[in-house]
């Protein structure tokens, strides 16, 4: 079969074509936004009546008998890249089993922390009591995870007004540690001399239980601050404490190092008597006692069995 002249033709100018040199056009460059990571935000907010807390289930977590809960939340995110958050809790009347009220709540949780697990926060809380209204506003940050250093951070407390007890009511809903099933051993007197047998092998040719060595205490080799740094200030403006002791002023900062726990300063006023503190606990390895502690402290004026009953 003899081939036709037009198709020769043809198949030779396609060789040609695919033998040349080429030059590749590039694609106009996309916009940064087609490459964005998924990003998204849930809303929402719940509402509940103290008779939820009574269901078997959610009985064990608060012992809340009265009152109403509510909490609004708001996130935004971009998945390996950011998150922010908004979260507020309201609470009304809020009671215990066989206990007065508490006071009523309002806090404000905003947060935001990045994919190199930075982080920021400012949390204000205010709590309203027999008529007395306490705040209290957190704000602090958190430094990236870097390899081989210690995580940063800062802490501010601030109030103008903090009444002790009323926070230390909300202690009770803390919830209560579930037995062990069996119900818990039996504790032994501490001078009960009535225990287990000593065998034959552990007593001396006198017949008395042989005396071992006890056990040295191994020192730390590292504080239980390891991976942490930081400052930790506070600012009260007034603080009451039991009936009638109340510190004003009281402004101090805290810095931790790898090494050493540092009160720089701690003042105020305290039943109108002015003090100072200051104190630095430092970790030393490799010493049979890392641990060394000092410290000043110059309170004029201070009955020190009062305050302990109070």
């Amino acid at each position: 079969m003899k081939a036709r002249p037009a198709l020769l033709a043809l198949l030779s100018a396609t060789i040609l074509a695919m033998a040349a040199p080429t030059e590749v056009t590039p694609l106009p460059a996309l916009p940064p936004t087609v490459y964005a990571q998924p990003a998204g935000k849930i809303k929402g907010s719940v509402q509940a009546e103290a008779l939820l807390f009574r269901q078997p289930a959610l009985a064990a977590l608060a012992p809340v008998a009265q009152g109403r809960i509510r909490t609004t939340f708001d996130t935004t995110f971009k998945v390996g890249d950011a998150l922010a958050a908004k979260l507020s809790l309201t609470t009304k009347g809020l009671g215990i089993r066989g206990q007065p009220p508490l006071g009523d709540t309002e806090l404000s949780l905003s947060a935001q922390a990045k994919a190199d697990g930075s982080a920021t926060f400012s949390l204000p809380v205010t709590v309203t009591a027999a008529g007395r209204k306490s705040d209290l506003t957190l704000e602090g940050s958190v430094g990236a995870a870097t390899p081989d250093q210690p995580r940063t951070f800062s802490l501010r407390a601030t109030s103008t007004n903090l009444v002790v007890d009323d926070l230390q009511a909300f202690a009770a809903l803390a919830p209560t540690p579930t037995p062990a099933r069996g119900g818990a051993a039996p504790a032994t007197p501490a001078n009960s001399r009535a225990s287990t047998p000593v065998p034959s092998s552990a007593r001396n040719q006198s017949g008395a239980p042989a005396k071992f060595p006890s056990a040295a205490l191994i020192p730390d080799r590292a504080p239980p601050w390891q991976g942490l740094q930081g400052r930790v200030e506070i600012d009260l403006k007034r603080v009451l404490y039991g009936r009638n002791y109340t510190g004003r002023g009281l402004r101090g900062t805290a810095t931790l190092t790898p090494s050493r726990l540092t009160l720089d300063s701690l003042q105020g006023s305290f039943r109108d008597q002015p003090f100072n503190l200051s104190a630095a606990l430092t970790f030393t390895p490799a010493q049979p006692q890392p641990y060394s502690l000092a410290g000043q402290v110059d309170i004029a004026g201070l009955a020190v069995g009062e305050v302990l009953r109070a």
